[in-house]
């Protein structure tokens, strides 16, 4: 709640600045920068409190909302401040901006169905073996923390 707190008052003051200065731009980049993020937050929180196993248009539709969020937010905080420092870092940072909203598509699309589904293979094999006439049915864990 504090976070909240600070980047909203920090918020107003780079606006009241901007505006004062009549530098227009900037205030509805403020503007744009601090609706994304809490655009953001309270789509990141909405998507983790479903449950994680199941599929839904919301669940969908919350994990594009989150992809084009992070991603403008990404570009547009390179765009604006990439013009200010050496051109070679300049290029960096957009690349960078770029790879992150790449993977972030990869994660977030491609890799957590791939894995959900090996996930579930793993979880319903099962293995038997038979000690003094009684079958013994184990699971094999998905993970190495579930056979601790």
């Amino acid at each position: 709640m504090l976070s909240f707190a600070y980047l909203s008052v920090n918020s107003l003051v780079a606006v009241f600045k901007a505006y004062n200065h009549e530098d227009y731009q900037m205030v509805a980049f403020v503007l744009f920068l601090y609706f994304g993020f809490m655009s953001l937050f309270w789509f990141s929180r909405v998507f983790h409190s479903l449950p994680r196993n199941e599929e839904s248009h919301k669940k969908e539709f919350l994990k594009i909302a989150i992809w084009v969020l992070t991603t403008s937010l990404n570009l547009g905080l390179a765009i604006k401040f990439a013009p200010l420092i050496y051109p070679i870092a300049g290029v960096f940072i957009c690349i960078m901006a770029l790879a992150s909203s790449v993977c972030g598509f990869y994660l977030f699309f491609i890799y957590r169905d791939d894995q959900q589904i090996s996930d579930n293979k793993i979880k319903s094999s099962s293995v038997s073996s038979s000690v003094d006439d009684m079958k013994i049915k184990s699971i094999v864990a998905s993970s190495p923390i579930e056979m601790v």
